[in-house]
């Protein structure tokens, strides 16, 4: 896998548990495709803000808090669409 691929799945897993997003339950219980997921990392890796996501996904939230996907995001419908209410 490129390291490019790599640093992307990464960000991608860090923005989901940033928004509240669990991917991995969602794969497991049906609700998202792993296909679709493989095609969240493609569309992730088109991103020219990723200096700027890396410093979101790392800020320190207050706990039991969940924040809103940033408008920068290419995956921010994905996001959206998967995070609980």
């Amino acid at each position: 896998m490129s390291d490019k691929i790599v640093r992307h799945l990464e960000l991608v897993k860090a923005m989901s548990g940033k928004v509240g997003v669990d991917l991995g339950r969602r794969v497991v219980e049906g609700t998202l495709d792993p296909a679709d997921l493989g095609d969240v990392i493609v569309t992730c890796t088109r991103c020219g803000n990723v200096a700027k996501c890396e410093g979101f996904v790392c800020r320190d939230a207050a706990p039991d808090t969940e924040d809103s996907v940033p408008d920068y995001c290419l995956n921010g419908l994905f996001f959206s669409v998967l995070k609980p209410d």
